[in-house]
């Protein structure tokens, strides 16, 4: 009897082990599929707005290069205004925040 008791005990053991694997298995293969996913959508949203994130990067260089022109504060107004159409600065008024 406390051999057959034995034997039950390590085969619910084994059992058990079994269990514990497939469920950590499976969830990695979900965490796996999770992840795809995400670069996927990372992929699809860069591909989407690389135009925008582009004329954002060229207008900070823009206002980077006036700010450091010295001549930057004495250009008359419609210069200004050109630097302004050229480089964007109109995306401003379209940002989500």
């Amino acid at each position: 009897m406390p051999k057959r008791l034995t034997l039950a005990a390590s085969l619910l053991r084994v059992q058990s082990a079994r269990v514990l694997d497939d469920l950590a298995e499976m969830l990695i293969k979900r965490v796996a599929a999770i992840h795809q996913k995400g670069k996927v959508a990372l992929a699809d949203y860069q591909e989407r707005n690389r135009q925008r994130t582009d004329d954002l990067v060229l207008t900070l260089r823009d206002l980077v290069i006036a700010y450091l022109c010295d001549s930057f504060q004495t250009l008359p107004f419609d210069q200004v205004q050109q630097l302004q159409s050229r480089s964007g600065w109109m995306l401003f008024t379209r940002l989500p925040f």
